[in-house]
């Protein structure tokens, strides 16, 4: 059949998704497959880069030959079935043979007209990329404006700080740290609102980690998160977050007016 003879078809597809731990259900989207049987079309693409992983699970908890080894490998074995993928059910079945962390969703229906261009719109829009814009305004920044002026004013703040939270090379990391008779480490919460369940759990599980351990110089220590906007605070519950954080031994502040005090007095 020619592409000629068709106008609009059905195409089946499925998200190529790394999910280090199937417990905590926590995936990331690398890439996209595609099959459009009344084209005889099927590809697979996975991202190039790994920093979509990274920005996603923050600070590295994978891998990188590995994760990059099981993409390929999904790649060469979805060439090797190309002739065995021309039906929804082929595709069902292919997607309930993987077993590793690179998995792929169950599929959903698309209607296709031009399985070349379709296949990379979908693909475009599976990992986030958009056409280019004209570069807005960068948006104040007040906890990066409160902790720079304390810096060049000549207060006792630190830059990027780490905690080695001894789980497999992670770290833990904040933009600004400083001695409040606890040594304070400042992470903002800027995550997203679709996002911020789990990686408010993750963010918990850190706070606690990081209060269990000393600094180099044997100080104790804690996380400080500082709240975000009020706008984002109604869209993601913040209230409930919080509660979370502080159980976690978190401190958490809903404006930087303590803090601005705090860093006065060093």
């Amino acid at each position: 059949m020619q592409q000629s003879d068709i106008l609009t078809a059905p195409g089946y597809y499925s998200l190529v998704q790394y999910r280090p731990d199937p417990l905590r259900l926590e995936a990331a989207t690398v890439g996209l497959l595609l099959v459009c049987p009344n084209w005889n079309f099927v590809n697979v693409k996975t991202a190039d880069s790994l920093a979509r992983l990274e920005k996603f699970f923050g600070p590295v908890r994978f891998d990188r030959e590995k994760v990059r080894g099981m993409l390929d490998a999904l790649e060469e074995r979805t060439k090797v079935m190309d002739p065995d993928l021309r039906t929804l059910e082929d595709l069902e079945k292919f997607v309930a043979l993987r077993a590793n962390e690179v998995i792929l969703t169950p599929p959903r229906t698309t209607k296709i007209t031009n399985p070349e261009k379709d296949f990379q719109r979908l693909l475009n829009r599976a990992l986030g990329k958009v056409p280019r814009t004209r570069r807005e305004p960068s948006k104040p920044d007040p906890v990066k404006d409160l902790f720079e002026q304390a810096i060049a004013s000549g207060k006792q703040v630190e830059r990027s700080v780490k905690v080695d939270l001894g789980l497999g090379g992670r770290t833990f990391e904040a933009p600004y740290g400083y001695q409040n008779g606890t040594f304070n480490l400042v992470k903002p919460f800027n995550f997203a609102v679709n996002s911020a369940i789990p990686q408010t759990e993750r963010l918990a599980f850190e706070c606690q980690e990081v209060a269990e351990r000393r600094t180099p110089q044997g100080r104790e220590q804690r996380v400080l998160v500082i709240a975000p906007h009020q706008d984002i605070r109604r869209d993601i519950h913040w209230n409930e977050i919080r509660a979370v954080l502080e159980k976690y031994q978190a401190r958490v502040e809903d404006d930087l007016k303590a803090v601005k005090r705090e860093l006065e007095n060093l």
